[in-house]
């Protein structure tokens, strides 16, 4: 929603949610009860996506709601590409390793996978947008803050990846928003 919000508006009028916002939603979508860790077991990317299209999230007091949501092939790097390009991001989920921790940049470390640190989940499961690619990384959103990641982490470590389209993202020029959601309706 920030960064759709952000390029919509050409950097007027970007809406973040507040840490209150974000724990209310993951209290809604994952069933955590504050104070209760037994409850923090986290959510799947699919129940939250079925949320966010049908009930929305609330953010600064207004609901944004998704439109859709496409599975998108993590091992097709143009269409990850494309999917940036067209959708403002990739919704991506990641098989943390340990080695991520405190890293400013995300790596394969050197025995990779096969390394306990290495290790797809050792970490637990993590979802970021990714918003940007280069021929070297990818950039995502991680607890606030933007962080590159290789390439070769995202291939070892990526286990879901989706294209979203909400109302708030501002097209590229030759997308026909209007034509897309009509065509969407239709399935």
């Amino acid at each position: 929603v920030q960064q759709w919000t952000y390029f919509a508006s050409k950097g007027t009028a970007m809406v973040t949610m507040t840490d209150a916002e974000v724990l209310s939603a993951y209290e809604a979508i994952g069933g955590y009860v504050p104070g209760d860790p037994s409850t923090d077991n986290g959510c799947d990317m699919l129940t939250a996506l079925n949320y966010w299209r049908n009930n929305g999230i609330v953010v600064g007091g207004q609901t944004h709601k998704i439109t859709a949501f496409a599975e998108v092939d993590p091992t097709n790097l143009l269409e990850v590409r494309q999917s940036i390009w067209m959708f403002g991001n990739v919704f991506t989920g990641v098989a943390l390793p340990t080695s991520a921790q405190q890293e400013d940049a995300w790596t394969v470390p050197v025995d990779g996978i096969y390394d306990v640190a290495g290790q797809p989940g050792g970490w637990g499961g993590h979802c970021i947008p990714c918003c940007a690619e280069s021929p070297g990384t990818l950039t995502c959103v991680t607890w606030g803050d933007r962080l590159k990641m290789s390439h070769n982490f995202f291939d070892d470590y990526c286990d879901e990846l989706y294209a979203v389209l909400s109302p708030d993202w501002d097209a590229p020029l030759g997308l026909n928003m209007k034509e897309l959601e009509a065509d969407l309706a239709s399935l």
